[in-house]
């Protein structure tokens, strides 16, 4: 198979498997538990860093477009007023570590301690996005009509998932090293 084929057909299969895993989604009060961050690590692991940017970026542009890919009911550009937004973002920010942490490394090293360690940077990543974007809606703008102090964001939107979030970068983490190891993207 051609090459360029091959690497588009790749990102396209992590595309679509990205808005399975945001349907798998248990509402945990101002957000779901979904399986979107282990998605998102494996991406970021198995893919280019500029694939792995490209193929998020898609996702959040077809949900801000009205395609309903995205955890909750809700789609289209009105969607930046769930308070949950802001981790799809940190979903950009954690593509764009992969560029400091340098994929080739990671691989060259191949040591599950590092990829582990990768995926722990890439999900408070995505936790200081999601934080930051639900405390600057609720508590500064106030455009999320949430009676919460900083403290209950905290707790709501970061500390409860925490060990999934450990248990999911312990999955992705060892997917992401066979796949490297492998000769499924080579």
């Amino acid at each position: 198979m051609n090459k360029k084929i091959k690497k588009i057909t790749i990102d396209a299969i992590l595309l679509a498997l990205l808005i399975v895993a945001s349907k798998i989604s248990i509402p945990l009060g101002p957000i779901n538990f979904t399986m979107q961050i282990l998605v998102v690590l494996i991406i970021c692991f198995t893919v280019l860093p500029m694939d792995a940017l490209a193929i998020l970026l898609s996702y959040i542009v077809m949900g801000l477009f009205g395609l309903p890919v995205f955890a909750t009911a809700y789609a289209g550009i009105g969607y930046i007023y769930v308070p949950s937004f802001g981790f799809l973002i940190g979903f950009i920010g954690m593509a764009l570590t992969m560029f400091i942490v340098k994929k080739k490394l990671l691989i060259e090293k191949n040591n599950k301690y590092m990829y582990f360690s990768v995926s722990i940077l890439l999900i408070i990543v995505d936790y200081i996005f999601g934080f930051l974007y639900a405390v600057l809606m609720v508590k500064v703008f106030m455009i999320i009509d949430l009676d919460m102090t900083v403290m209950q964001i905290l707790l709501k939107f970061i500390i409860i998932f925490i060990p999934f979030d450990i248990v999911k970068g312990i999955i992705a983490s060892i997917i992401g090293r066979r796949i490297n190891n492998s000769t499924v993207l080579g």
